[in-house]
């Protein structure tokens, strides 16, 4: 593992280890260069302390907004404004994008909100080497299909 700017290797053990491959940016804490004020720490031998603890594996994010086959209808934002999700201003989209991606891993998250189908994007096909590497979205049966009542369509007798 390769860290900051300077590439230094170091080796740690972490419960992430069933996801990650060679070439993984991960998130976490580099515990040598830390100033941690704890009495739990302080007590333990400096042998046991992991030099580096592993958060999160982070994905690329291109790749998976092109996989995304789901919308939000809308977000109301803390001012009670109502922002259609196709709409968004540059200020905020950087966070809304973050929260797709969190809704995409986290799955108490996705029952409190209600996800659409996006007809615009084709169903992914499953290859085993590109979906293994991304955290399972929503799956079809968590998705509400994007019924518009005031559509114009004509009844067939």
């Amino acid at each position: 593992m390769q860290i900051g700017q300077d590439n230094q290797e170091v080796c740690t053990r972490s419960h992430l280890g069933h996801l990650l491959k060679p070439g993984d940016l991960v998130l976490g804490y580099d515990l040598r260069n830390s100033n941690v004020n704890s009495t739990l720490l302080d007590k333990m031998k400096t042998d046991r302390i992991p030099d580096i603890v592993l958060v999160r594996k982070v994905y690329d994010r291109s790749i998976r907004r092109e996989r995304r086959n789901w919308k939000l209808k809308r977000l109301v934002q803390n001012d009670g404004d109502i922002y259609d999700s196709s709409s968004i201003g540059n200020e905020f989209e950087a966070w809304f994008f973050n929260f797709l991606e969190d809704l995409e891993e986290d799955e108490q998250m996705r029952q409190k909100i209600n996800i659409y189908r996006d007809n615009t994007k084709q169903q992914a096909v499953c290859s085993d080497d590109i979906t293994s590497d991304f955290p399972r979205g929503p799956s079809l049966h968590e998705m509400l299909d994007d019924l518009d009542l005031n559509a114009d369509v004509e009844m067939i007798e």
